[in-house]
């Protein structure tokens, strides 16, 4: 009897600690939908999520076979200039999108080294 009070016990507290995790989980969605600074480019479907940040564009998220994800592109990289400006808002990423040819340079900042890319983006 006693050991079975103890495993209620501990299925009591998994069960608890299992509702705080899903109560974080949708808090966290809802804020990453309400959140201005959490973007998915939508001028050009380049399949990127970005999050804007002072040190650049963290990437969240790449859709699979995108430009991005062709150009190589990882989630955790950090888009932070092209042809020597920085970036630090989507709207300049746009910007640039919108005036580039069929490719467009990039410096990522990844696992804390600079590397260049060019995206296609046509």
């Amino acid at each position: 009897m006693k050991g079975q009070k103890k495993w209620v016990a501990l299925a009591a507290v998994l069960l608890l600690v299992l509702l705080v995790l899903l109560v974080l989980l949708v808090l966290l969605v809802s804020l990453v939908q309400d959140d201005p600074s959490l973007t998915e480019d939508s001028s050009v479907s380049l399949g990127l999520m970005l999050l804007e940040q002072e040190q650049g564009l963290y990437v969240l998220a790449v859709t699979q076979d995108s430009p991005a994800d062709r150009a190589g592109v990882f989630p955790g990289d950090r888009i932070i200039a092209s042809q020597g400006m920085a970036i630090t808002h989507v709207n300049q990423l746009e910007r640039l999108l919108d005036s580039a040819g069929e490719s467009l340079p990039l410096t990522l900042l990844r696992e804390g080294r600079e590397q260049q890319i060019l995206l296609l983006v046509r």
